[in-house]
């Protein structure tokens, strides 16, 4: 499920969700991404315009994808429990049911050893190009937003991206 709010919190007004259970993997998958495109609207910057006006994308796409792609592929699904995504006024919430798989740190996490949750899933996303073994998202992710973007709960680890809004300074 993919939730839109148009406050800071769910306890605003929800002006848009689209289901996404009920069917196949990866076609929830593709259009998570899809509507993340949807969302990523981009800006007007004219500030110090002269001739061409700069577009300013409203979050990092690749981001945006290597942590969508990693709560697929690391979400806890033994439970039937979805990964969920809601989006704000100021970010995007992705909630990956479960925590760090057994024998993994946090120091291995940020540094990009990747210890698959879900081993046959892994290897289905891997056969399709979907992900590599590389270890590079968590990485990439940290790279655009640094490691306050992550949060591990007891249930759920959950990644956030902040909306570039406020950095136009309107």
């Amino acid at each position: 499920m993919f939730a839109v709010f148009n406050g800071k919190d769910k306890t605003s007004t929800m002006y848009a969700v689209r289901e996404y259970g009920n069917m196949c993997l990866l076609m929830s998958l593709d259009k998570v991404l899809d509507f993340g495109d949807t969302l990523n609207v981009p800006q007007v910057d004219e500030r110090e315009r002269k001739v061409e006006r700069k577009e300013v994308m409203l979050f990092s796409k690749q981001a945006f994808a290597e942590a969508v792609i990693n709560a697929f592929a690391h979400n806890h699904w033994v439970n039937g429990d979805s990964p969920m995504f809601t989006a704000y006024e100021d970010r995007i919430e992705i909630v990956s049911l479960g925590t760090l798989p057994p024998g993994q740190t946090k120091e291995g996490f940020f540094g990009g050893i990747s210890i698959p949750v879900n081993k046959k899933l892994s290897e289905i996303l891997l056969q399709l190009h979907i992900s590599e073994k590389s270890g590079r998202g968590v990485p990439r992710i940290v790279k655009e937003y640094g490691q306050e973007a992550f949060e591990f709960r007891d249930n759920a680890i959950v990644v956030t991206i902040p909306f570039n809004k406020a950095r136009l300074g309107y």
